[in-house]
This record gives structure tokens, sequence and C-alpha cells, in this order.
């Protein structure tokens, strides 16, 4: 029930003892700077979003996959209890699938399918870029009291859904600062009143504001407004989803969650009719300004939409291997640790059975001789 302390059905850990602290990742910046005789093909993966462990193994079934998590491990030269982390880490974020073999094998998502998911957020920041110049360009014409320019006979078309020969002033809202784009998230899980989607990187909602949202999407549920949130799987991220999901015994069926990786953008929508879409890089809040555009623009809003549905589709369920009873999907959520506990390792024996629902399934090679 909404509010409740009560322990959940399946908070055992009499099978699933919490595991002992993990040593944390190195920086990218430090991987880079202290290579270890690790390649530098597997260091480069880290600017697309994984951590130096994540890059050893996820590089090593690339080359050698389908292959046993001892194989992978063993190759990648990681110990047997780290690797096995990183392993479970990669099948969550949906950058690692099983096979359904047996013993059982793992292999590596495509990489150019990786490198599309990043080549894509970033031809969503450069459609952004274009359409912050159409705003400003309008919104300096009309202060000059000039027509705006159209584009000329022959010349190439820009893709923004601003580039069209209607006025577009008032129609677009512009969020400058971190903290106000949380402030308007907040507004519209506010104002929600059937459906909220969101993608989300909650390390770049600043505290008390982050706090403020997780209330937001918690009161928004309780409203019966379907919520969709999309968020890749780190630290912050769980922790976020922890302090949602610890208001009821089990997730309601008027929430879901996904994980994605890598997970760079962040992309609002509320209600088939608002869309709000930040700019920024896709490291520290620190490398560069955040900045978001809020609109109920048809066009922009379609866009935008495309955009989440795509996103959705690849994205793996949390609660994947674990049934559903009643509507209640249980997830156990007393603390950011017990959650990734059950993330990483519940049901691992039962995931084979359950790959066939995996958003992306492992198909063997056309020519396995040529491999």
């Amino acid at each position: 029930m909404a509010g409740s302390s009560k322990s959940h059905p399946v908070r055992s850990t009499a099978h699933h003892p919490a595991p002992a602290a993990e040593p944390p990742e190195p920086s990218a910046a430090e991987a880079l700077e202290a290579p270890n005789g690790i390649e530098p093909l597997t260091l480069g993966l880290v600017h697309v979003g994984l951590s130096t462990r994540e890059a050893q193994l996820y590089h090593t079934l690339l080359r050698f996959g389908p292959v046993t998590a001892r194989h992978a491990i063993q190759t990648s030269h990681l110990d047997r209890a780290t690797g096995y982390r990183v392993l479970s880490r990669l099948r969550v974020r949906g950058l690692v699938a099983a096979t359904g073999n047996r013993p059982q094998q793992f292999v590596a998502l495509d990489l150019a399918r990786l490198f599309e998911r990043v080549a894509a957020f970033q031809r969503d920041d450069l459609e952004l870029q274009r359409t912050l110049r159409e705003i400003y360009q309008s919104e300096l014409h009309q202060s000059r009291g000039t027509p705006a320019p159209t584009r000329a006979p022959g010349s190439a078309p820009t893709d923004s859904p601003l580039a069209h020969s209607r006025p577009r002033i008032g129609l677009y809202r512009v969020l400058p600062r971190a903290s106000d784009i949380a402030r308007f998230l907040v507004e519209l899980l506010t104002g929600a009143k059937e459906e909220f989607q969101a993608l989300l990187r909650p390390t770049l909602i600043p505290e008390p504001l982050r706090t403020e949202v997780q209330h937001a999407v918690v009161a928004a549920v309780g409203r019966g407004v379907h919520v969709r949130i999309a968020v890749d799987y780190h630290p912050t991220e769980v922790e976020f989803l922890t302090g949602i999901l610890k208001t009821w015994d089990g997730t309601p069926s008027h929430l879901e969650v996904r994980f994605y990786a890598p997970q760079f953008a962040r992309l609002y929508l509320a209600d088939r009719r608002t869309a709000l879409r930040c700019l920024g890089l896709p490291g520290s809040p620190s490398l560069g300004p955040e900045f978001g555009v809020a609109s109920e623009d048809g066009e922009f809003y379609r866009y935008q939409a495309s955009r989440f549905q795509t996103v959705w589709r690849d994205a793996l369920p949390i609660e994947q291997a674990n049934p559903t009873v009643g509507g209640i999907r249980f997830v156990p959520t007393a603390s950011a640790r017990e959650l990734r506990h059950w993330v990483e390792h519940t049901h691992r024996s039962d995931y084979a059975r359950t790959v066939t629902t995996a958003p992306w399934e492992y198909s063997p090679p056309r020519h396995p001789v040529l491999r």
C-alpha cells in the first residue's frame, strides 16, 4: 500500500546474502592515464558509457563470444568475484545477453548497435542546437520588426522541427539552468493527468530538487498517471529509483522502469502534449552548461516521442526475471544496495528461460567458419 513501511514479500536474503562492498570503478580520466596494460581499443569504450572493467569484459565477448562466463572473465584478466559482478551489470544494462545454450554462454550487443546508440544521442543534440538557433533567430527578427529569413531555393533543408514558414514565438520555453529544468520537471509531473515518460539522468538533477522529483513521481503514480522511466544502471540511478519504489510493497502497475545503456539523453513527455528536451555534454555537469527546451508544439512533441519510443523498445525491464502477481511486480527496495543485489543476482538461473523476451536476442552468425 502507498506509504507502507512493511517488509516486501520477496525481501528474504536467506538464499542471497548481501554482497561485500565492491571496490570503486576508476574514473574515465584515471583509466586513460593509467592503462595498466589494457588495450587502447578497450579503453576507448569508456567514451561510449562503459566503465573500465565493463569495457574489458564487453570487448572480450565481442572478440570471442559466445563463450562461458568463466572463459570471458579469465580472458578479460578479471578476478572471479569482480568478473561476475561486471557480467551481471552488463546484462542489466542490456549490453550482454545469454544464448540459452548449455553450458550457459554469453554474447555482447553488436558493436555497431552500441555506437549507433551514442550517435543517435549526438544527432539529437545537434537537432536541438538547430532548434535553439531557430528560436533565437525568430526572437531576434521579431524584436527588430523584420521578417525571418526563408530558405533559399535549392539550398539544403534543415532537419529542425522549427524550420517552417509559420510564426513560432511563444510556443517554446528556454530553461537555461539545471535548477530551472528540475523545477519545470516537477511542474510537468504535478500537472500530468494521464501519462508521463522520461529518459532520466538523476545525477544531473541538483539536490534538493532531485528529492522533489522523486516525490512528484510518487504523487503522479498515486493519481493513476501511467509513468514510464528509462535510466542507465549506475549507483545514482539505483538510489533514485529506491527513493521512489520504497513507497510501495512492490512496483505498482502504473509505474514501469527500464534500463538502457548508454543513457545520455534527458527527455520528458507529459500527456501526449508537452515535451522537454535537455542539452549538455554526456560527462560531468561541470563540463558544460545545462540547457532545456520545452514546448507543446505538435511537431516538436512527435519528434521527441519517437525518440523515447526507440529507446524504450531497446531498454531492459527491471522486472525482466520476476513474475507479476495481481498486477504488482515485487521488487525489494529497502535500500539501494538491496535493489542492486536483487537486480544483479536474483533469478540468475532462470535468465535463460526469459531470453526470448529480451529487447534484443542473440542469433548465430550465418557463416561461423568466417568468424
